[in-house]
């Protein structure tokens, strides 16, 4: 499952936008804010969105959008989408 909130306050609990990426390959992750805007890409969903712009900067509490495209088992392709919300 993907969690829809995430809180980066660094306690050690729910400090990123992280899910199970399973058995899939190849997966790339990009999260928009409302404008539109790419605000973040990852490859590594157990890594996941630590909260921070691409320049390193906080991005502010809000919904954010999110697309992961991956590859699966026998190479079939995937694509979601979704949002999260971020509160600090």
């Amino acid at each position: 499952g993907i969690s829809n909130v995430f809180t980066p306050n660094y306690d050690g609990s729910n400090d990123r936008f992280t899910f199970n990426g399973g058995n899939l390959a190849d997966i790339e992750v990009t999260i928009y804010d409302k404008g539109g805007r790419l605000i973040h890409k990852f490859t590594d969903p157990e890594q996941g969105w630590d909260g921070k712009l691409s320049s390193g900067e906080n991005a502010p509490e809000g919904t954010y959008f999110y697309v992961i495209f991956a590859t699966g088992s026998g190479k079939k392709k995937h694509q979601q989408g979704g949002t999260v919300q971020l509160i600090r």
